[in-house]
């Protein structure tokens, strides 16, 4: 893997989940980082320490003429774009601000570094662009959306790949599957351990809905590797380990290692109307590029996460 060491890097959505993970680990490899906040007066997830060693600017990615100024100054090589509306709603009246916000403050961002030095575009979708489609799921599946945010991170993805095609500029879609760790991205993880912290019952659906779940270090270490890699340019990843895990299996394992158990009621809720029911990714495609292999199964990483929540 090449050098990040002094390389000019800017992160989107850096007070997020997996945004501020990404900045301590960039940090660490010792790049020039500059992240982009909506309010840089509501850091989140960003550690104060770490804060410190970045240059922030305020940034508003539907705002043309806010991210030229910013970019202009920052000449970023590497750029991770993690912002954007993350909406769980399959209400239709959320379409609009999540395209807007998903598609076109991507497609601003991309005009304003066409002419620049960067080299690495990483766009981030989900794994719900595959929709209920046959699993397991290789980057050539059908994308058969079923909510706004999916719908809009297809449109992002479709996009990515004719610049890529057309105009020759540097894109990478980092696919992310089931996502967990300490602060929690995924809301059903982050529902199970907020009912760890109160000590309360957990009541969720009967669970056999089944995800790819992956660690956020493993995420982290992938994300970081593909920026450098010449022959992912243009390419669409799945990150995703390819082991399916019902939620019941995962709640269960969770609530095997709390130091004090909580009390967990399956069916408790109903499945939400549109549901994924089967979610396994095909991760062939990044192993053969990186040779790797994930750092952490299912047992390992949510042991990782209960230490470090002190649950």
């Amino acid at each position: 893997m090449s050098s990040l060491k002094n390389i000019p890097v800017f992160i989107t959505g850096a007070g997020g989940v997996i945004g501020s993970q990404l900045v301590q680990k960039l940090v660490e490899l010792k790049a020039d980082v500059s992240i982009g906040l909506r309010d840089p007066e509501k850091n989140n997830h960003l550690n104060p320490e770490v804060l410190k060693q970045v240059k922030v600017f305020t940034l508003d990615t539907l705002n043309p003429e806010q991210i030229k100024e910013v970019l202009q100054q920052v000449q970023p090589r590497k750029v991770f774009h993690l912002a954007g509306i993350i909406s769980r709603t399959r209400d239709l009246s959320a379409l609009k601000s999540v395209y807007e916000t998903n598609v076109m403050g991507t497609l601003n961002l991309i005009e304003s570094l066409k002419d620049g030095c960067c080299d690495c575009f990483m766009q981030f979708g989900t794994a719900g662009e595959y929709g209920n489609g046959d699993v397991p799921y290789s980057e050539k599946s059908p994308l058969k959306p079923n909510t706004p945010y999916a719908y809009s991170k297809a449109c992002a993805s479709m996009q990515g790949a004719l610049l890529s095609d057309t105009y020759k500029f540097p894109i990478i879609t980092a696919r992310l599957f089931s996502v967990f760790g300490a602060q929690c991205s995924l809301s059903f993880v982050a529902d199970l351990v907020d009912a760890a912290k109160q000590s309360k019952t957990f009541k969720m659906t009967h669970g056999r809905q089944t995800r790819d779940f992956i660690y956020i270090d493993d995420v982290i270490e992938v994300i970081v590797k593909l920026s450098t890699e010449k022959d992912a340019v243009g390419e669409v990843f799945n990150i995703c380990t390819g082991a399916e895990t019902t939620l019941r299996n995962f709640a269960l394992e969770f609530n095997n290692q709390l130091k004090n158990p909580i009390e967990i009621e399956f069916s408790g809720k109903e499945v939400p109307k549109n549901e994924i029911l089967r979610n396994l990714g095909d991760p062939a495609k990044v192993k053969r590029l990186l040779d790797w292999t994930p750092s952490f199964n299912l047992k390992q990483g949510i042991s990782d996460m209960v230490h470090k929540l002190g649950l």
